[in-house]
């Protein structure tokens, strides 16, 4: 009896450790991405192009359900774009981007952006250091994006930027 009971103990410890080792520690935190800044393109825009503005994400979030991003584009106080977008983020988060034409007509000077999200969590929430101020024209970043606020349930940032537009030539 004692022959068959020590027969098994190098097994039962080999099984041990592997159950060990298998036992790899999961991340149940969501966390907000944080963010660089805005990639404006084309970087000296003029009255008829067609613009791009991007939400550059230095680090991605994790375990994030729903994504809601807010944008607004003013130049002189009148609103040249403004718009929502709802994502599942774990499916989809590729950096936030909206796209937008200036017309003919459109005012040449200063033009403002504000950017906001709102990031529903699929797990536990933490809080984390918000993004920076960048303005590295090497690398066409500007603007800031800020962790405003993030709890168990949702998280939240928001960015501003600006940039100039001028007449055809």
């Amino acid at each position: 009896m004692k022959r068959i009971f020590w027969s098994f103990v190098p097994l039962l410890f080999l099984f041990s450790l592997i159950g060990l080792v298998s036992c790899d520690k999961e991340d149940y935190n969501s966390y907000v991405p944080t963010f660089k800044g805005f990639r404006i393109t084309p970087s000296d825009p003029t009255i008829g192009d067609s613009i791009t503005i991007t939400a550059v994400q230095a680090k991605k979030g994790h375990l994030i359900y729903r994504a809601t991003y807010t944008w607004e584009v003013k130049c002189q106080g009148t609103v040249m774009y403004s718009g929502t977008k709802k994502v599942v983020y774990d499916n989809e988060s590729a950096d936030p981007v909206i796209g937008f034409w200036l017309p003919d007509d459109a005012p040449v000077g200063n033009y403002s952006v504000k950017f906001s999200a709102n990031y529903q969590f699929s797990g536990q929430g933490s809080v984390i250091n918000n993004g920076g101020t960048y303005d590295d024209p090497e690398e066409g970043i500007s603007g800031q994006i800020n962790l405003v606020n993030s709890g168990l349930t949702e998280g939240n940032c928001s960015g501003s930027d600006s940039f100039v537009v001028s007449s055809k030539q």
